[in-house]
């Protein structure tokens, strides 16, 4: 195999969802504070910065794709296009290893465990685990 690549969204649509409808409600917040008269002893600006950060946040949520592309040289990791976490590259001779696990759990009544998803990522000689993508379905696939 010549080349592995993975593009996947960063956040899924269950949390863009909830991004977006805590992002309106502050926005909701900061408009209606800014409409009001300031009082003397009255904060209503302070949410103003903090929410300015969230939005960068939110656009990342929204817009953001985490790149894995694993080849004979190493394996280079992005985010693009709304610039979050640096990305990295990992030449071959600093991997150690490469590996794959299944992450367990089991039901409330306890009785035998069972996969709730699989994981790849690779070792790095000072020790390090990175893992590659979110969860894969099947064994079969994280293979």
């Amino acid at each position: 195999m010549a080349e592995y690549r993975d593009v996947r969204r960063i956040a899924p649509w269950w949390m863009c969802a909830l991004v977006l409808v805590i992002f309106n409600f502050f926005a909701w917040m900061i408009w209606v504070n800014a409409a009001a008269p300031v009082k003397e002893g009255v904060y209503t600006r302070v949410p103003i910065p903090p929410f300015f950060l969230f939005a960068y946040l939110t656009l990342a949520c929204l817009f953001n794709r985490r790149s894995v592309i694993a080849t004979r040289e190493g394996v280079r990791l992005s985010n693009f296009p709304v610039p979050l976490l640096s990305g990295e590259t990992i030449p071959a001779d600093r991997i150690t290893l490469c590996y794959y696990y299944s992450v367990m759990t089991t039901s409330d009544g306890g009785g035998e465990p069972f996969a709730i998803g699989h994981v790849i990522g690779v070792e790095t000689r000072d020790g390090r685990q990175v893992d590659l993508s979110e969860q894969f379905k099947t064994l079969i696939e994280a293979r």
